[in-house]
């Protein structure tokens, strides 16, 4: 029952964290549509993920701290 309630924990935590990160995209990609800059920031933010989805994990069990890594910097971009 606890592995369930721990599942169960983590899948709206990322459903929250991906929903905002969605929301925040779409307004940064209208918001600064002015040069093509909401786009570009996108794309540097899209990159990076697809870096880190290449390379932490393979040293994700040496580090420890790959997946923390990853929702920081999602959440410094929604925080901005």
């Amino acid at each position: 029952m606890r592995i369930w309630r721990n599942l169960i924990f983590i899948c709206l935590a990322f459903t929250a964290n991906f929903t905002t990160f969605n929301s925040a995209s779409v307004l940064q990609s209208s918001l600064n549509a002015d040069e093509g800059l909401g786009t570009g920031t996108l794309s540097i933010i899209y990159a990076s993920q697809i870096l880190s989805a290449m390379f932490l994990p393979s040293y994700g069990e040496q580090l420890g701290w790959a997946v923390s890594v990853k929702i920081h910097r999602v959440l410094n971009f929604l925080l901005s």
